[in-house]
């Protein structure tokens, strides 16, 4: 448990640096060990629905597997889940289980 936290931990701080060169295309494809569920709708307000992305290791090891959520930046004003898409594929291919999910924008 404490490697799989480390990895994680070690993944965000090395991406980190390339947020801003890195931009991500809603479309692009993810790579072949790694399935994608797009829009998957985790809640409900009123007529607004919340979606989520998840990313899944297409050969996931045996057991439980851990799972990342990542979320946008934007201030509640902008963002969607492409934002962190690319650190999304990056943890599936690895072994983990990742949900970008977006929210309420004001």
């Amino acid at each position: 448990m404490t490697k799989c936290v480390y990895f994680a931990a070690a993944c965000l701080l090395l991406a980190t640096g390339s947020l801003c060169a890195k931009q991500s295309t809603p479309n692009a494809k993810a790579p072949d060990r790694v399935k994608v569920v797009r829009d998957i709708v985790y809640a409900t307000y009123g007529d607004r629905k919340v979606m989520l992305d998840l990313y899944l290791p297409t050969k996931p090891p045996k057991g439980k597997i851990p799972c990342i959520m990542t979320i946008h930046g934007g201030g509640w004003q902008n963002g969607d889940t492409t934002k962190f898409s690319h650190f999304a594929k990056e943890f599936a291919e690895n072994g983990f289980a990742a949900a970008c999910i977006t929210y309420r924008l004001l």
